[in-house]
């Protein structure tokens, strides 16, 4: 007699079991939860740009640091679940682990301890923020968090603009600063804005159309900025896009590889007939680029002093409680000077030779990791590691925000740093049914 053949069984094992009444909530309730998710993602982008708060009279530290903490419960509370409920292991990634410890650590050393341990503890909470969203959203969902997050400031920004407010304008230079502090802040925000419309574009067809007139009101927003620094960072996001898009074509390699040798060409035959005079003229700037390269001298100085391990996290530059050295610069440079404008360099400050290796060993770390993500055929997650990597990199170099507590760009650094391969995600391993043969048996 045949034996009845039983349906194949649903099994979940290990780590990446589910917990028994999440089938239950599937549907209305799950769909209820990615919908808090994406909200969430979005609140904390728009908090990460800054965005609103030069609006409010007063002193908003208090309500910027009560906003932090809520983002931060909700990040641990959601990373205890995965831990304890749903039994998933929490893989901190190492230079994330190092960093955060470090700026912690550094209270012991600092010129300004209470202050280190406050802005410490809200870099850790700022990285296990961009832990959260990693763990939880897919590199199509991160970026899309972010192009409508960039997308309501920039509209907010036109609108304010278009009522005539003196508050929109740039207070030196005039231009559109919408609703953050200057203009170069908007045009850098917007940049990360049109970084994430491309990547929509490209990665989720369904919503292609969004991201299009996504892409081109931020676009129109920039160019209210007149920022050169938001230009020349949205000229670099496009051309990481397109690198990435064609490298992740099966014949791009080739094309990324003639394109690189021409513009590798180009640079040959151009740059020994010119100075820096006329190279900074071409962006716009001066052969200081606006102060900047005065601001690197006299901060180097004053790295050469505590160079192991820096002044301390967010100590060197603050208006009230940091060093003599910091005061000194303000001082021969006739003005109130609030970074070092390098994100390398104020890292160096802050945490010393140490800090600044472990940045770049996470920086190259990314990249490494984006390229063998591409050539693996994990185009979605690689184009988010190069991507985000690249933009870093370039907005590193005259402006500051590498490794920040509360900041976008930390947000999103962590969160490509965290990420994980599809394969990695858990998911449900089923029994095979009965082969042929051994039905045929029975």
């Amino acid at each position: 007699m045949t034996r009845p053949i039983r349906p194949p069984v649903t099994t979940v094992t290990g780590p990446a079991a589910e917990h028994p009444s999440d089938g239950a909530r599937r549907g209305g309730a799950t769909e209820r939860g990615s919908h808090l998710l994406h909200t969430y993602a979005v609140l904390v982008m728009i908090l990460g740009t800054g965005a609103f708060f030069p609006m409010i009279p007063g002193d908003t530290q208090s309500l910027v640091f009560a906003m932090w903490a809520c983002a931060y419960l909700v990040a641990v509370v959601g990373l205890l679940d995965d831990r304890f409920r749903k039994r998933r292991k929490i893989a901190l990634p190492v230079t994330l682990a190092l960093m955060g410890g470090l700026a912690v650590a550094s209270v012991l050393w600092s010129v300004a301890p209470d202050l280190t341990l406050r802005r410490g503890i809200g870099l850790v909470g700022t990285i296990l923020v961009g832990v959260y969203l990693a763990r939880r959203l897919s590199p199509p969902e991160l970026f899309d968090a972010l192009r409508r997050a960039v997308l309501l400031v920039t509209l907010a920004s036109l609108l304010l603009y278009a009522s005539g407010s003196a508050l929109a304008l740039d207070e030196v230079h005039g231009t559109l600063r919408g609703v953050l502090p200057t203009k170069n802040t908007l045009g850098r925000i917007v940049a990360l804005g049109v970084l994430a419309a491309s990547a929509v574009a490209i990665m989720d067809e369904r919503r292609r159309r969004g991201a299009a007139f996504s892409a081109m009101v931020m676009m129109a927003a920039l160019a209210l900025t007149a920022s050169t620094g938001g230009m020349v960072l949205a000229a670099a996001v496009l051309g990481v896009a397109a690198a990435i898009l064609l490298a992740a074509h099966p014949r791009g390699k080739a094309a990324v590889a003639g394109l690189a040798t021409v513009v590798l060409a180009a640079l040959v035959a151009f740059l020994p007939g010119t100075n820096a005079q006329q190279v900074t003229a071409a962006v716009g700037e001066d052969v200081t680029l606006t102060g900047r390269t005065e601001i690197w001298a006299f901060a180097l100085e004053a790295f050469a002093l505590r160079p192991t391990l820096g002044y301390g996290y967010g100590a060197f530059w603050h208006e009230d409680f940091g060093p003599p050295e910091a005061h000194r610069i303000r001082g021969y440079l006739q003005w109130d000077v609030p970074s070092g404008h390098n994100g390398l360099l104020d890292v160096a400050l802050d945490l010393g030779v140490v800090g600044a290796v472990v940045a770049v060993v996470a920086l190259t770390g990314l990249l490494i990791r984006g390229a063998v993500d591409l050539r693996s055929g994990r185009a979605n997650l690689g184009a988010l590691r190069l991507s985000v990597a690249g933009v870093t990199i370039v907005s590193n170099l005259a402006e500051t925000g590498l490794f920040q507590l509360n900041t976008i760009y930390t947000v999103l650094l962590v969160a490509a740093v965290a990420a994980r391969p599809p394969e990695l995600t858990p998911q449900l391993h089923r029994r095979r049914p009965p082969s042929r043969s051994r039905r045929g048996s029975s």
